[in-house]
C-alpha cells in the first residue's frame, strides 16, 4: 500500500477550512433597529380576536340556551305551564373495513412482494329530530258563590174571618153566642175577644168569669195535677191509652193539646226553651203567666211552655194549637183562654 505525504500547506488548509472565502456583512448602519409599533398592532390583533371569539359565544347563548330570549327578564303573569318536549336522536354508524394482507415470496429470484390492500368504508348517519313543544296555558277561574239563607223566618198562620174585628172570630162567635156583627155583645166597654181572652164572659158584663159559663167546661188530670178550661161542645181525647198526652178537638177538627214532659234537671220552662234554640231567637219569645204557672210561647205563637212559679218542677207543661188540614186558624181567643186556666190542682 502507497501513503502519500502531505505537504505543509495541505495540512494548514485541513485545519482551517474557511480560509479564502469572504463573508460580506451590510454595515450597521443600513440595518433596521425593531419598531416598537410592532408591539401595538400584535396587541390589535389579539383583542380583534377576542371580540370575534366573545360574539360568536354570545350569539350560541342567545340563540342555544336561550332561544325564546332571557323569559326571566320579562313579567310574565301565567300561573300554569305545560313543557311538553320531545327530543328524538338517531344515530346511525355503518363502519366496514376490509383489510387483505398478501405476501408473497419469491425464492427463484429471493424477491419479496407484500400486497397491502386495506379498504376502509365508514358510513355515519346521524339523525337528529328534536321537537319542543311548548304549551302556556293559564287558567284562573275564581267563583264565589255566598249563598246565605235565613231560616230564622217564622212561619204566620192566618187568622180566620172576623167581620166586627173584636178578636174573637166567627166562628167562635157561634160557640159562646155572642153577636158577629157587636164587638162589644154585653156593652160593657170591653172587646168579646178580650174578655174571653181574660177569661170573663163576653155575654155578661161585670166581673162573671167565664168558668161559670154553661158553654165551658173544666178537664182536670190528676196523674199529671193540673186542670183547663175547654168549650164544652168540643172533645176531648187522651192519646196513647194515658193521660199524658190530651187533646181537645173542635167541630172542625183543629185542636189545642196538652203534653206533659219529665223536667229531670228542675229547669224553668224559659231556660228549657231557650236551650233548644238559638239564644238570639229565643230572646224574642213572649212570656206568658198563668195562674202560678209561668212559661214562653214559642216564636211561631202555636207552642206554650209552663212550669210552677214555685215548689218543683218535675214536668214541663206544653199547651199547642194545631190547625190539622187547614190554613188559618179559627180558635185564637180561645187558646189564649185555656193557657190563661191553666191551673195546678
Amino acid at each position: 500500500m502507497f501513503f502519500h505525504k502531505k505537504n505543509k500547506n495541505q495540512k494548514q488548509e485541513e485545519k482551517n477550512p474557511n480560509k479564502g472565502i469572504d463573508i460580506h456583512v451590510m454595515p450597521k448602519k443600513f440595518l433596521r433597529k425593531a419598531d416598537v409599533n410592532d408591539k401595538g398592532s400584535n396587541a390589535a390583533v389579539f383583542v380583534l380576536i377576542f371580540l370575534i371569539v366573545l360574539g360568536v359565544a354570545a350569539y350560541f347563548l342567545s340563540n342555544y340556551i336561550f332561544p325564546n330570549g332571557v323569559s326571566f327578564l320579562k313579567n310574565n303573569s301565567n300561573k300554569v305551564a305545560v313543557n311538553d318536549s320531545a327530543n328524538k336522536n338517531s344515530n346511525m354508524l355503518e363502519n366496514e373495513n376490509t383489510n387483505i394482507n398478501e405476501n408473497i415470496n419469491d425464492s427463484i429470484l429471493n424477491r419479496n412482494y407484500n400486497t397491502n390492500t386495506n379498504t376502509n368504508a365508514n358510513t355515519n348517519t346521524n339523525t337528529n329530530t328534536n321537537t319542543n313543544t311548548n304549551t302556556n296555558a293559564n287558567t284562573n277561574t275564581n267563583t264565589n258563590t255566598n249563598a246565605n239563607t235565613n231560616t230564622s223566618v217564622i212561619p204566620v198562620i192566618p187568622i180566620s174571618s172576623d167581620k166586627d174585628y173584636d178578636t174573637l172570630t166567627d166562628i167562635e162567635e157561634a160557640i159562646y153566642k155572642t153577636n158577629p156583627s157587636i164587638s162589644d155583645t154585653d156593652k160593657d166597654g170591653f172587646l168579646d175577644g178580650q174578655e174571653l181572652a181574660n177569661l170573663y164572659d163576653p155575654l155578661i158584663g161585670g166581673s162573671v168569669r167565664i168558668e161559670d159559663s154553661s158553654l165551658i167546661d173544666k178537664y182536670i188530670n190528676p196523674t199529671y195535677g193540673y186542670s183547663i178550661l175547654y168549650p164544652k161542645s168540643w172533645q176531648v181525647a187522651p192519646l196513647g191509652g194515658g193521660d199524658q198526652e190530651i187533646t181537645f178537638v173542635s167541630s172542625n177538627k183543629e185542636f189545642i193539646e196538652v203534653t206533659v214532659m219529665d223536667n229531670s234537671e228542675g229547669l224553668t220552662a224559659v231556660g228549657w226553651y231557650l236551650n233548644q234554640i238559638p239564644k238570639s231567637s229565643g230572646y224574642k219569645a213572649e212570656r206568658v203567666w198563668a195562674n202560678n204557672f209561668m212559661g214562653i210561647k214559642s216564636l211561631d205563637g202555636m207552642h206554650v211552655y209552663l212550669t210552677p212559679i214555685s215548689g218543683k218542677r218535675n214536668f214541663i207543661y206544653t199547651i199547642s194549637y194545631m190547625v190539622g188540614s187547614h190554613a188559618y186558624i179559627s180558635y185564637p181567643a180561645t187558646f189564649q183562654m185555656m193557657i190563661r186556666s191553666f191551673d195546678a190542682i
